[in-house]
């Protein structure tokens, strides 16, 4: 039975095939007979050359370059006669010239502090450093660039393993035509207190750093510089009218020990001398107080007295009134007196009057 139903399925396919098969080949036949002998319909001709114009596509190229500044205007810059410091106005100049063309634009100018590491120092050297990061910002303090130029990062590729620079001001260098020239100046009173005491007790100089415009030289990706030293003198340096720094430190290789020691002296003078002055303070106040207690005591005794002047003034007066009244009374009282003895008297010889006439006249 299931033998059969194989069979049968197997015959099935078998006559698919041969029926399959032949159609195909039939098929396949009629196409390559109908390509070969159907017509191209192509059009023949005996031009040999044709203009043809082509219209190309249209684009926004955008410049590389963010600004027309960064193209350069064939100007030159260098730094001339005269620089320096003024201590008694108190402040640091220069002056640059452009030698090429006009600027068409504005640049940039920079004023370190170069500051001279001593490498035997050791842990000293670092606590200077701690103390310019301090006062000026550690973004500030690097090591000193001594390179001719800044690439695109803004980094110098030269270093001095001995020095730093410490960044005091950042300013504009203005469109200068061609050979003309322009000052630079920057006020040393704009740096407070202890960033004065600071640059002024350490060994060093100030530069001043000004930049070609961008481009300079065909030089798309750096930034070229000039660079100007100004040397000073320690004495006037800083020192200035409006504002005179006090030394820090009389010598630079001094030891922390002494430093201190001399400190604690002054210390102890400034202390000495507050408590002498506040002794002689304290005297003269306590004897004006006592001037003043005298004063006082003697007012309040004179007014005791007067009072007591008044008093016995008034009770001599009320004495006297009364040994008057007094007088006046008793003179009263003795004419009353008299006149009443006198009364008497006469009242007495009249009796005795009347008894010498009765003892008369019984003697009769």
């Amino acid at each position: 039975m299931r033998k059969s139903r194989l069979t049968q399925r197997r015959k099935r396919e078998l006559m698919r095939t041969l029926y399959m098969k032949p159609l195909i080949a039939i098929y396949i036949l009629f196409l390559i007979i109908a390509m070969t002998a159907g017509g191209t319909q192509a059009a023949f001709n005996d031009l040999e050359r044709e203009n043809v114009n082509f219209q190309a596509g249209e684009w926004d190229y955008e410049d590389d370059d963010d600004s027309e500044d960064d193209e350069w205007d064939k100007s030159s810059l260098t730094f001339v006669d005269p620089s320096g410091v003024d201590a008694e106005e108190g402040y640091i100049f220069s002056t640059v010239k452009n030698t090429g063309d006009d600027m068409e634009g504005t640049s940039e100018y920079e004023i370190y502090y170069i500051l001279k590491i001593n490498q035997g120092n050791g842990n000293n050297n670092e606590n200077i450093i701690t103390e310019f990061y301090e006062q000026f910002g550690e973004e500030n303090v690097k090591p000193r660039e001594t390179g001719q130029c800044k690439n695109e990062e803004g980094e110098d590729e030269g270093q001095h393993p001995q020095h730093m620079q410490v960044l005091i001001h950042e300013g504009e260098i203005p469109a200068i035509n061609s050979g003309e020239t322009t000052n630079l100046e920057y006020d040393f009173n704009d740096l407070t207190t202890e960033q004065k005491q600071l640059l002024q007790a350490e060994i060093g100089d100030f530069e001043f750093r000004g930049y070609h415009r961008p481009g300079h030289g065909h030089d798309d990706e750096n930034r070229k510089c000039i660079r100007e030293n100004i040397d000073f003198e320690e004495d006037d340096f800083l020192m200035t009218d409006d504002s005179k720094v006090e030394n820090v430190e009389q010598e630079g290789n001094k030891s922390e020990s002494s430093t201190k020691s001399e400190g604690e002296e002054e210390t102890q003078e400034v202390e000495e001398k507050g408590r002498e002055n506040d002794d002689q303070v304290d005297d003269s106040s306590e004897s004006e107080e006592d001037e003043s207690d005298k004063q006082s005591d003697s007012k309040e005794s004179y007014d005791d007295e007067e009072v007591q002047d008044s008093e016995e003034t008034a009770e001599s007066d009320k004495e006297i009134k009364e040994e008057k009244d007094h007088d006046e009374d008793k003179g009263v009282k003795d004419d009353s007196g008299e006149e009443k003895e006198d009364q008497d008297a006469k009242e007495n010889e009249e009796e005795t009057g009347e008894l010498d006439e009765s003892e008369d006249n019984e003697m009769d």
